[in-house]
């Protein structure tokens, strides 16, 4: 019987070190997650991919591959359960409850309790200052002081996690304009959107602050992004005329004022009372979707595994940035069709209603052109061969532009030139990962608007010598501009 017991006893000793073939339950296991781990890992390489064509399947098969991977990790703990039948239950009971839990969440937002997008903003650290305005549609929280690495506007638009490693600090006023300073009073105005307000620079790189430096006068920044021409003249008459300015300069973005417009229009058909009212309770359900907002946070946190894309990218071909990418943003794809030229039409009535505002008060009155950035890289950087960028094609608003201030007999710049000059020169005056100016496009147009002013003979300062891209400022029409060319004053054609 012993030496029964130890024949038995070494017999389970030899075949423990072996390895043990796989069972049923744990082929079953193993059946179920291969098949999710395949998909994540074509997921992951589909991802990494940077064209139109490959984003759109990322963003498709994301969202097919979340709930399939759940449902296979259920089907694996039941196969692994000693007690599949009650694992099931639980399995189902489980399912049952998180969908109710997610409906309930999901129908805070439809009854307008909750807005989600606040609410994973927060949880990443990101910033949200603006709030409702019954007359504007919205505009900046007042009094507000923020420092914190920001994510460009093409990392949000396609769910990158910001690249920018230095913090940016942003400071807005009493009124909830972006001036460090409060001013009761202003020599000059800026009027215009997030190009003027500054986006994706600090508060010391903005060009109202680099223009005040420049001319040692007083410098109010009334930019506000996300504003159109319509907003703009509200601010204009509101707020610009309240700091008794002696020059207006007033910015006109090509990339998406006239939109801008048209987005104020259908917000202006709601009543007061709602304008006025939280965001929760404004708008459609989409932007306040938990699901919309949920996927947005979780492509971040899954980034390293499934990184997003910019599909539209150029780089660059020659100069001391050579082999920069540039990304862009989707302004240029839009073709110029008849909604665009009846936006247009809009929009010079608006520029029509500010002049008057202005020439009633004598005050000067300057409008600016800001070109979008694929206008300005487009021949100095390398397209992808399968990139849409290609067949992109530019709006004729300049021209447009340039002929309404010489008819209207208003003072006006067109920047591209400028801008243009810059990169051909090896200069960087729009953030490569944002559609925006970089601290240098701030310095170089603040440069360009201070000898513009003094050409116009509306203002003396102290000139430095402009860089060999800058030269010399041309303006297009305007009253002063003739009476400066009849007196035999300096040129400025």
């Amino acid at each position: 019987m012993e030496s029964g017991y130890k024949e038995k006893l070494g017999t389970e000793s030899e075949t423990s070190g072996k390895p043990t073939p796989l069972t049923g339950r744990s082929l079953a296991v193993l059946l179920w997650l291969a098949p999710a781990a395949l998909l994540w890992t074509v997921l992951a390489f589909i991802a990494r991919i940077p064209t139109a064509g490959a984003v759109k399947i990322t963003n498709v098969l994301f969202v097919v591959t979340l709930p399939l991977t759940y449902l296979a990790i259920l089907a694996a703990a039941v196969c692994a359960s000693s007690r599949p039948r009650a694992a099931a239950v639980r399995a189902a009971a489980m399912t049952f409850g998180l969908i109710l839990a997610l409906g309930l969440l999901e129908l805070a937002a439809v009854v307008r309790l909750v807005h989600w997008q606040l609410v994973f903003m927060a949880l990443r650290g990101e910033e949200q200052h603006y709030v409702p305005d019954p007359d504007l549609g919205f505009r900046h929280a007042p009094s507000i002081r923020w420092s914190g690495r920001q994510r460009s506007d093409v990392e949000t638009a396609w769910g990158l996690p910001a690249s920018a490693s230095d913090p940016l600090t942003f400071t807005y006023d009493a009124h909830g304009f972006r001036n460090v300073t409060p001013l009761a009073r202003a020599d000059i105005v800026l009027i215009g959107d997030s190009y003027v307000e500054g986006q994706y620079v600090s508060d010391d790189q903005i060009v109202s602050r680099a223009l005040q430096t420049r001319l040692d006068r007083s410098v109010a920044n009334l930019g506000v992004a996300g504003y159109g021409t319509a907003q703009e003249l509200i601010v204009l008459e509101r707020d610009g005329m309240a700091l008794e300015p002696n020059i207006v300069i007033w910015f006109f973005f090509e990339g998406n004022d006239l939109y801008d417009d048209q987005e104020f229009e259908n917000t202006l058909v709601a009543p007061r009372e709602v304008r006025a009212s939280a965001w929760t309770e404004r708008g459609g359900w989409w932007p306040r979707s938990l699901m919309r907002n949920a996927h947005t946070h979780l492509r971040l946190l899954l980034y390293p595994i499934v990184p997003g894309q910019v599909p539209h990218f150029g780089t660059l071909a020659a100069g001391r940035h050579r082999g920069q990418r540039i990304l862009f943003g989707p302004e240029a794809s839009f073709p110029w069709k008849d909604f665009e030229r009846s936006r247009w039409e809009k929009a010079q009535e608006t520029f029509r209603e500010g002049a008057r505002v202005t020439q009633k008060r004598n005050i000067h009155l300057l409008l600016v052109y800001i070109p979008m950035k694929f206008r300005v890289y487009r021949d100095f950087v390398e397209l992808p061969t399968d990139s849409e960028a290609r067949d992109w094609t530019l709006w004729p608003l300049p021209d447009l532009f340039l002929q309404f201030c010489r008819t209207e007999r208003l003072a006006c710049v067109d920047l591209t030139g400028l801008l243009r000059g810059s990169v051909g020169d090896g200069g960087m005056p729009y953030a490569p990962a944002d559609s925006h100016w970089s601290p240098a496009g701030h310095r170089l147009t603040a440069l360009w608007l201070a000898k513009t002013i003094e050409s116009l003979g509306w203002i003396s300062a102290r000139s430095a010598q402009p860089s060999r891209s800058a030269g010399q400022p041309s303006v297009t029409g305007g009253r002063e501009h003739e009476e400066a060319r009849d007196n035999r004053r300096t040129p400025v054609e």
